[in-house]
C-alpha cells in the first residue's frame, strides 16, 4: 500500500508540468458537499460517465468542452459537445451537481477509493506518466435517494456498500455488500486501457 501512495504521490509532481481537469462530483441539490472527483488530461480519449469524451479547456471562454463521440475510441461521428464554465456548479438536466476547473497542482484526497485507468505498456501498476484517467469517491458520505441511504468504505482488499432505508445512513444496514478491487491489463495496442483499484487511506 505504501508503494501505491508514493506512485500516486509522484505522478501528480510529474502532471503538474501541463493543466489538469478536475472535475469535482457533490451530494444533493447544490455544489457544498463533495462526494468524489475525476482528474482528467486534455485531449484524451475517455469513457465519463459512459460516455466516449475528448476534454478541453478553453480558456479565452473561460470553460471546458467536452466533446462526445459514438465510438469507443473517439475517432468516429461527434454526437455533442456540451460547454462546461470553470469554477460554477453545474445542476443541468437533473445530473448530479458538479464543479469543474484546471490545475497544476493537485493532491488526491486520502479516505477514499481510487480507480485509475492509464495506457503504461509494461501494466505494473506505474501510472506516473501515463494516466487518462483518475476517479475516486470520498469514504463515510452519506448519499441518498430519498428512501433509501448508502456509503462506502475500504480496505486493501476492496470496498464495501452499506444500504440503508431512509435518507440518513442511519441504524443497522439493510444489506452489506462487498466488492472485489479490479486491476487488469488491456491491450495497448488496440487502444484499451490498463485499469486499477485501491483504498486511499
Amino acid at each position: 500500500m505504501n508503494i501505491i501512495k508514493a506512485l500516486v504521490f509522484l505522478s501528480f509532481i510529474i502532471s503538474c508540468q501541463s493543466q489538469l481537469i478536475l472535475i469535482k462530483d457533490f451530494l444533493g441539490g447544490g455544489c457544498n458537499t463533495v462526494s468524489g472527483g475525476t482528474i482528467l488530461k486534455q485531449s484524451n480519449c475517455i469513457v465519463y460517465n459512459g460516455v466516449p469524451s475528448i476534454f478541453t479547456v478553453t480558456e479565452s471562454h473561460g470553460g471546458i468542452v467536452q466533446t462526445k463521440f459514438d465510438d469507443q475510441l473517439c475517432q468516429e461521428n461527434i454526437i455533442d459537445k456540451t460547454f462546461y464554465k470553470m469554477n460554477f456548479c453545474n445542476t443541468t438536466n437533473s445530473e448530479q451537481p458538479f464543479e469543474a476547473t484546471i490545475t497544476k497542482t493537485l493532491n488526491l484526497p486520502y479516505n477514499t477509493i481510487v480507480s485509475v485507468a492509464y495506457t503504461q505498456k509494461q501494466c505494473n501498476g506505474n501510472f506516473n506518466d501515463s494516466f487518462t484517467s483518475i476517479s475516486y469517491q470520498l469514504l463515510d458520505q452519506c448519499s441518498t435517494n430519498g428512501t433509501y441511504s448508502s456509503n462506502l468504505s475500504c480496505n486493501e482488499i476492496g470496498s464495501t456498500v452499506y444500504t440503508y432505508e431512509g435518507p440518513i445512513c442511519g441504524g443497522a444496514p439493510l444489506s452489506v455488500d462487498t466488492y472485489q478491487f479490479q486491476s487488469f491489463c488491456g491491450n495497448a495496442n488496440e487502444g484499451n486501457n490498463n485499469y486499477l483499484e485501491f483504498c486511499n487511506v
